[in-house]
């Protein structure tokens, strides 16, 4: 059976109205707990109680970030977990995170103390939850694609025990470029060459206020549905025609015909070029999991979005 996994913030509900353990999840489960002569299968996710002192939102969301496992022991043999549970449990946790544990401090502690705990008690619980982090947090797809969020979890996971150096090997390539081109940085610069041969350079791209990098694949049909909404948009023609935004159309990949034939259907106003030389890609400036990938800039080249899907830059701009 194919397992739905809820992406609502459910768990602010929760907070608000509940003091202690729920008796409701959102799997659908057919027996509540299940025993055998060994061992016990819990299928209700154990939250814990929170002080009747905390009566504010912010305070009860804080306190159950920090101590949502505190009634799980994966080191006991004796207790399994329903997986689905597990699952939505941690998809609910990394929610209530970014709602109530913004400060990267915050959530870098959590996240560490958290993967750290799992490295030194069960190696198989620490497994699964790596790969529900490189599920939810890096996978190109995901409606929880976080990066600043993986970049804790990838460091746990090189000084981990438990893994293969081969392993390592993988994380570290995904942790060095992780860490490039985040959300309130200047961008990696390159140079892009032009439909007449005429070469260009993202640090010299004039804006009185945004710029909209937009990475696209010309074989790519999701590439070719954003550029016609975005040509669509009079939120967009407007921001372009008033100055406040450029957007910079660029081809990362070796297929310059496909590519010519393909920028005719840009408009002229954007700037469009492909990476001769594929320096984006050899040198790995930008971390192009998918296209299209988009990154909103302000006018001195830092990032505001990172590679967010375009409802959400059109929202983001549509607050200007």
């Amino acid at each position: 059976m194919k397992r739905t996994i809820f992406y609502s913030s459910f768990i602010f509900l929760f907070i608000l109205t509940a003091c202690g353990n729920t008796k409701t999840s959102k799997i659908p489960q057919e027996n509540k707990s299940t025993n055998t002569k060994s061992e016990v299968l819990i299928t209700e996710f154990p939250y814990p109680e929170i002080p009747i002192i905390y009566t504010q939102a912010e305070d009860r969301g804080k306190f159950l970030s920090e101590h949502y496992w505190d009634n799980l022991n994966f080191g006991d043999s004796s207790v399994q977990y329903n997986q689905d549970m597990i699952e939505q449990s941690w998809v609910n946790w990394i929610d209530l995170m970014q709602q109530f544990n913004p400060k990267r401090e915050d959530y870098t502690s959590l996240l560490k103390n958290f993967y750290t705990q799992l490295d030194t008690q069960d190696s198989t619980a620490f497994r699964q939850f790596y790969e529900l982090a490189d599920k939810y947090l890096y996978f190109a797809n995901s409606p929880l694609r976080n990066d600043k969020l993986y970049i804790p979890i990838c460091e746990v996971l090189l000084a981990s025990k438990n893994l293969s150096d081969t392993e390592k090997e993988h994380i570290n390539f995904i942790y060095e470029v992780i860490q490039k081109n985040n959300e309130g940085e200047k961008v990696q610069d390159f140079t892009f060459t032009t439909l007449t041969g005429k070469k260009g350079q993202l640090s010299q791209v004039q804006s009185n206020k945004y710029i909209l990098l937009f990475f696209n694949d010309p074989s790519c049909n999701v590439c070719a549905h954003t550029v016609e909404v975005l040509k669509e948009s009079p939120l967009v023609n407007k921001l372009i025609q008033n100055k406040i935004l450029q957007i910079v159309s660029i081809n990362p990949e070796d297929n310059f015909e496909e590519w010519k034939e393909h920028s005719k259907d840009f408009p002229k106003e954007w700037i469009s070029g492909y990476d001769k030389d594929l320096t984006i890609t050899l040198n790995r400036l930008y971390d192009l999991r998918a296209t299209p990938s988009l990154y909103l800039l302000d006018k001195d080249k830092k990032v505001i979005l990172k590679d967010k899907a375009l409802e959400e830059i059109l929202a983001t701009l549509e607050q200007i």
